[in-house]
């Protein structure tokens, strides 16, 4: 095999921006130059190896008794099982009330550090709008609803609100790097909006933008696999696939899973149930997708009646942010995806015949349309279109009716707040979780819209003319209240019993890896090692309240990292780390990896150093190549002012093999990156939703290329490398060079990173100290676990490789 040879480095290193060299950590055993082929290794790795955190006792077992003898010898260090349904309340409940408390605790300390990560403590990035959160406490929950619905990305987050004047924007852009003066996005389109952690040090006045060297933390030996990181993906990617393969054939929705996206994609145009010319459909483009979150709305309703009839607990809710570890829903264009997080496969079902409903009520929708509506139209005589709005129409017709001053479509108008969303989903809900001793709605969609249309009123602007408004009040709800519960089920399907049974071995696995990870900070006995090991008790598929101990989990590891800090852990040092500990050789190819605040930043970053090294002096003249990138790649790029020229015969691919596909045409993510760019110098892979086994795909494609010189794997911390907690926004570059031999190589990798270094700052301690925490637990992948995939206990599927 081609060895990977790790270095040992304790430094602390300033770096420059003019250069980067990589530093690397403790060493991996290789083999004699003799046994070197073109394989990756068949035996287990080194005790020091990053990738590899198995019990010492073990080490030596594992290739003579085989996987299942390490499964069952790893279960006999699993946490002591909490059963009885009054035990895992109570240890649900003492766990966050420990979480509170060391939060306030933490909100005091005089480490800035401690300090200012607290505030993420107990709850996430993305808050959803508690309309439908009963009595269970989750992290993703608003208390204030007027702080939902709002992405990390947005000023108008809870966290950024008070610095939304233009004013105050650019100081908190430089916390991330230097925005060109002509660039046309707001800092939030090309991932100017900082980590969170690294924001709250600013504005706790302990960060001033532009200023400081960025600095190379002392590295460490980081022990930890991707075993947990591959296996939810590939649960998720499975679970979503059974729902698509359960609505083959569906008549007015288009129901995906492309690409191993970890999320159904529901495509539906609204257009196509009118008569209408071409140029009429592309004036209705944003009123059709405004009405595909109206339908999303009505969704939400439906599929969380669906889980209160099977007697399930957690509610399906509107959110960005994919990855997280409970359903959701978020709007993406003329299609809404949906997150099925890492939820039992009885939550699937749940969306399986909430799909189903709503594919057959679109058809009473559109057969409704030779009545007309009832929608009362005395409201609308002040909008200057009013005539147009009393002409004869279906109630989808008047949906697409210009309706205010601006020109905005009745729809459009109706559906651009949560609040009118959310009475939306309240009042579906209703109607679909009716008694059998209630008269059946004839026709739910046409009753949810009529409804929502009513609640329309005008009332005058500052310059005299007439403003729409919608006056709708959400009534809370619980899918808890007054449950039947009957036993859920799988719709009978093939693929139930193996989902099951995946589902059941990445709860064994986390529970050991939450047991064993506080282990690490003496004196945590009768405290956050004993609630990790409760909770670790708790994860079994029989917890009616698995989604509060997976999310209790998640803050208690949080509450681990801010023990290591406040243990003096890099206390006082002001930490603009890359942390860069992955280096890696692999005969000439020379790898290595930065974190930066988002993942647009990766993606911009990759680019604008791909074009100004490979091409320099002619680098205006870059061909790009978009093959199905995520759909706000090219306007990022665009906006960021990087100059390239989309063209097919690239120099320069950005490519994501797991796309979200919004228009329903399925692509072709597993082709090869070098015979459909063979001139392309440099891949720009969006490996997000990728499992270490398809980004090692791609990186023997790239080692066997002529032409390819750099590969990146860009991708978003956020979303699949933190069990779904939503806490800690940054972005992975892992960059592999392959041009002329070993130094040379590794001479240009360092100058990519040297580059970014030289126009995007680090982040804040808190932040690599907890990705380092999720690495432990296995949920991180590494260049190693890339280079030299290691077959998981846990993932069910053959790995990459011969079986050893």
């Amino acid at each position: 095999m081609h060895a990977i040879k790790l270095e040992q480095s304790n430094m602390h290193n300033t770096i420059p921006p003019s250069s980067y060299t990589p530093m690397s950590m403790a060493a991996a055993d290789s083999e004699p130059a003799s046994s070197q082929r073109r394989a990756v290794p068949r035996r287990p790795l080194s005790p020091d190896s990053e990738t590899d955190n198995t019990p010492k006792r073990l080490r030596h077992e594992v290739p003579m008794q085989g996987l299942a003898m390490r499964t069952r010898l790893l279960s006999l260090e699993s946490a002591t099982p909490i059963n009885e349904p009054e035990e895992i309340k109570s240890a649900l409940a003492q766990a966050h009330a420990f979480v509170t408390k060391r939060k306030a605790t933490f909100q005091d300390s005089d480490n800035m550090h401690v300090k200012s990560a607290a505030i993420m403590l107990d709850r996430t990035l993305c808050l959803a709008s508690n309309v439908s959160q009963g009595g269970q406490h989750l992290s993703s929950f608003a208390e204030d609803n007027r702080h939902a619905g709002h992405y990390i990305r947005s000023f108008d987050h809870d966290l950024l609100v008070s610095d939304r004047a233009k004013a105050n924007q650019l100081p908190i852009a430089r916390l991330v790097g230097e925005r060109k003066d002509d660039a046309k996005g707001y800092a939030a389109n090309v991932g100017l909006v900082p980590n969170v952690h690294s924001l709250r040090l600013y504005q706790l006045g302990k960060l001033t933008p532009g200023k400081g060297d960025i600095k190379q933390r002392p590295l460490q030996t980081s022990p930890g696999n991707a075993e947990l990181y591959d296996a939810s993906l590939k649960y998720r990617t499975d679970v979503t696939q059974h729902v698509q393969t359960q609505l083959t054939g569906s008549k007015n929705i288009q129901v995906g899973a492309y690409e191993d996206y970890p999320a159904v994609m529901v495509h539906c145009d609204a257009r196509t149930f009118l008569d209408v010319t071409k140029k009429e459909k592309k004036e209705l483009g944003t009123a059709a997708e405004s009405f595909t979150q109206f339908l999303m709305s009505h969704y939400l309703g439906i599929v969380n009646a669906e889980a209160a009839k099977m007697g399930l607990n957690t509610a399906t809710v509107e959110r960005s942010s994919f990855g997280h570890l409970t359903p959701s829903v978020a709007s993406t264009a003329n299609s809404f995806r949906i997150n099925l997080g890492m939820m039992p496969p009885a939550y699937a079902e749940a969306h399986v015949r909430a799909l189903r409903i709503l594919d057959q009520e679109l058809d009473s929708f559109q057969a409704s349309f030779g009545n007309g509506h009832q929608v009362n139209l005395a409201p609308f005589e002040p909008s200057e279109h009013r005539l147009e709005l009393n002409k004869d129409k279906n109630l989808l017709q008047l949906a697409f009716t210009k309706a205010e001053s601006g020109g905005k479509r009745l729809i459009t108008n109706t559906m651009r707040t949560l609040n009118a969303r959310n009475a939306v989903d309240s009042e579906s809900f209703a109607l679909h979780r009716r008694s059998s001793a209630d008269a059946a709605v004839a026709d739910p969609l046409s009753a949810t819209l009529t409804n929502l249309f009513s609640q329309v009123g005008f009332v005058k602007n500052s310059k005299g003319g007439m403003t729409m408004s919608t006056n709708t009040e959400p009534k809370p709800y619980s899918i808890t209240a007054g449950q039947n519960a009957v036993p859920p089920t799988t719709g009978g399907a093939a693929e139930a019993p193996p989902l099951s049974a995946a589902y059941d071995a990445y709860l064994q696995k986390f529970s050991r890896n939450l047991a064993k990870v506080g282990t690490a900070i003496p004196g945590q006995a009768g405290g956050t090692q004993e609630h990790l090991a409760r909770i670790a008790g708790t994860l079994h598929p029989n917890n009616p309240d698995i989604a509060v101990a997976l999310d209790l989990a998640n803050q208690l590891l949080m509450v681990h990292t801010l023990d290591k800090l406040q243990a003096g852990k890099g206390a006082d040092e002001t930490d603009f780390g890359y942390g860069s500990d992955s280096d890696v050789e692999d005969g000439d190819v020379r790898g290595s990896k930065m974190i930066l605040h988002n993942g647009m930043r990766s993606l911009l970053g990759a680019t604008n150093s791909a074009r100004a090294i490979l091409f320099g002096g002619e680098a205006n003249n870059v061909g790009i190549a978009y093959d199905k990138p995520y759909y706000e790649t090219a306007g990022a790029i665009r906006d960021a002012e990087i100059q390239v020229k989309e063209q097919a015969d690239a120099q320069i691919v950005i490519k994501d093999i797991n796309a979200c596909v919004t228009d329903a045409t399925k692509g072709d993510g597993k082709r090869n990156v070098a015979e459909a760019y063979p001139n392309a110098r440099a891949w720009i892979i969006d490996t997000t939703s990728a499992t270490t086994a398809q980004m090692h795909e791609v990186y023997e494609q790239f080692k066997e290329a002529e032409t390819a010189e750099l590969l990146y794997f860009a991708s978003s911390g956020l979303k699949n490398e933190q069990a779904g907690a939503d806490q800690n926004n940054y972005g992975s570059l892992r960059v592999f060079g392959k041009a002329g031999d070993g130094d040379a190589n590794k001479q240009r990798v360092g100058e990519v990173l040297g580059a970014i270094a030289g126009t995007d700052r680090g982040l804040a301690q808190f932040s690599h100290e907890h990705r380092r925490t999720m690495k432990a637990m296995g949920l991180v992948p590494t260049n190693q676990s890339i280079v030299m995939p290691v077959r998981s206990d846990v993932v069910m599927a053959d790995a990459p490789f011969d079986a050893g």
